[in-house]
């Protein structure tokens, strides 16, 4: 996780990569969690390019 910047089973983020929730809902999860890395990595995450995981 640390040397490839990566989260290891970030459900909220699967969820968001395979459109189950929108950005928004992303980003309303990832609000409780802000003053953590896991709700900081989540607001960036829907704030980047959407990458559909396959």
């Amino acid at each position: 996780e640390n040397r490839q910047s990566l989260k290891v089973a970030c459900l909220e983020e699967i969820a968001y990569e395979m459109g189950y929730i929108t950005k928004e809902k992303l980003l309303e999860l990832a609000e409780s969690l802000k003053k953590n890395q896991y709700g900081q990595y989540l607001i960036r995450r829907a704030n980047e390019a959407k990458e559909v995981l396959r």
